[in-house]
């Protein structure tokens, strides 16, 4: 039963929405286990607060406030700044930048570093030009939002700005978070245009293009813990070099745990950019950061396969007893035996509760030590499925066999032997005495009985149900290595 839930699992993904819940507690877990341990990268957000205060709740954002926030991040050297906001042309600042501005548009004409600027439209040329200039920094930009087939102009707007930022210290990035049943537990690992993709590998001429083909990897959500943030509401009250300085010490620590010192910059405001993961509600900043430090789980279905059929072969023993003896002391013919037997089933369900929470313990000791995702979910289908479905109906059947043996016995057996039968019924009826047993009887022992006492029809059905059960097995590995 693990194997066929297995399989079905992996063709058509009919656990997923559970799977990925369970993802979701047994994730936390392996992300409580990293809280202590070295950041490796910083993120500064810009929170409710500085939304607020700062930004005034505008939208798009101020650029001004961008160009100043940025330039404080830029002057703490980082080695690549990763911007997860749209900084695109905005529509409603054309053609309102000054004319000495307004004419960099077609290239590069710089307004002085030092030139104070309040008019937005001007602050947004100095915020590119700012990015050009910092030629040790690579920066990362977030892919453009599509705009509708309407607004042609802005379209061309945006596609001739992608062109300008087309420098060797800039690549663009594609920013979409896969959701899925309202979870964010993956990301696209096809291509190397996504966002996270271009952080960690910097492309040259990237430009952000979409790959229809999406493929996924899971998001390590150990890589949470590992970021450091740094909301910026903290810095109101200090200087820009303090502010400055105190980034610095961040990425610097940064620096000594991972070897890198990159900051990602985001918005961590409102509701509209918010997503469930295994630490709860983050924003699309902290995920992309994640996705960055997160190399993708392993998983190794040969190894999900193989602990499905070794916890369902011990379980399967554990099934066959509580039901034989639930059977046996229920249709016995002693009065408390048969009152006690629904204990049995109570004993069950206990030890179905344990082997759960032991694939459970399995599968967080996988992901929190070695990065490995080796979902409980199938198994934990196949025990309920085994314990009280098909467990309880072959050892129904069996005990109704049993009887029908007896009975043929007592008929067929003269008065004097009648004790002896009765004092052991299972005379004329097969029962394993061992595992070694069981499996033979299950790979041939059953057939070759039934070939025995001519029973030639039973056998063939038999011998075709035992090769379904292999095919499905054979099958399950197959599925494992591709």
């Amino acid at each position: 039963m693990a194997a066929l839930v297995f399989i079905i699992h992996q063709q058509f993904h009919w656990l997923d929405a559970v799977d990925g819940y369970a993802f979701l507690g047994i994730g936390h877990e392996g992300f409580v286990e990293r809280l202590n341990k070295p950041k490796r990268v910083v993120a500064v957000l810009i929170d409710q607060a500085a939304h607020e205060s700062r930004y005034r709740e505008q939208s798009p954002l101020s650029r001004c406030q961008l160009h100043r926030d940025l330039k404080r991040l830029y002057a703490a050297k980082p080695s690549l700044v990763a911007i997860d906001i749209d900084i695109s042309p905005a529509n409603w600042l054309v053609g309102r930048s000054a004319p000495a501005v307004s004419a960099s548009r077609a290239g590069w004409r710089c307004p002085p570093a030092e030139s104070v600027v309040d008019n937005e439209a001007d602050c947004e040329e100095k915020l590119y030009c700012m990015i050009k200039d910092e030629k040790d920094t690579t920066t990362v930009i977030m892919k453009p939002f599509d705009v509708s087939p309407s607004a042609a102009e802005l379209k061309r707007l945006k596609e001739a700005w992608m062109t300008r930022m087309k420098l060797p210290n800039v690549r663009f990035g594609i920013a979409d978070v896969p959701v899925r049943y309202g979870l964010v537990i993956k990301q696209y690992s096809k291509g190397s245009d996504w966002f996270a993709a271009q952080v960690r590998h910097p492309t040259a001429g990237s430009r952000g293009e979409k790959d229809d083909d999406k493929e996924f990897q899971y998001i390590d959500p150990r890589g949470y813990a590992e970021i450091d943030p740094i909301p910026l509401s903290t810095l109101d009250s200090l200087t820009d070099e303090v502010a400055t300085a105190h980034i610095e010490k961040r990425l610097n620590d940064a620096f000594r745990a991972a070897g890198t010192r990159v900051a990602f910059f985001g918005g961590a405001y409102g509701q509209g950019d918010l997503y469930l993961t295994p630490i709860g509600e983050v924003y699309g900043v902290e995920v992309q950061a994640a996705a960055y430090l997160s190399k993708g789980l392993g998983q190794y279905h040969w190894l999900d396969l193989l602990i499905d059929i070794v916890i369902a072969v011990i379980f399967g023993v554990v099934i066959a007893v509580c039901w034989h003896f639930y059977f046996t002391m229920r249709t016995g013919n002693i009065a408390w035996k048969r009152q006690v037997a629904p204990l049995v089933i109570v004993l069950l369900v206990v030890c179905v509760v344990i082997i759960a929470l032991l694939a459970l313990w399995i599968s967080l000791q996988l992901l929190a030590r070695y990065g490995i995702w080796s979902s409980p979910i199938p198994i934990a289908i196949g025990m309920l499925i085994d314990s009280f479905v098909s467990g309880s109906i072959e050892k129904a059947v069996d005990t109704i066999r049993r009887h029908e043996v007896l009975v043929e016995r007592l008929l067929n057996s003269d008065l004097a032997d009648v004790h002896q039968i009765l004092k052991n019924d299972s005379i004329g009826f097969f029962e394993p005495k061992n595992f070694g047993e069981s499996f033979r009887h299950m790979v041939y022992g059953g057939v070759a009985r039934l070939k025995y006492k001519e029973k030639f029809f039973a056998a063939s059905l038999l011998a075709a149900w035992t090769l379904v059960w292999f095919a499905a097995i054979s099958y399950a590995a197959f599925l494992t290595l591709h």
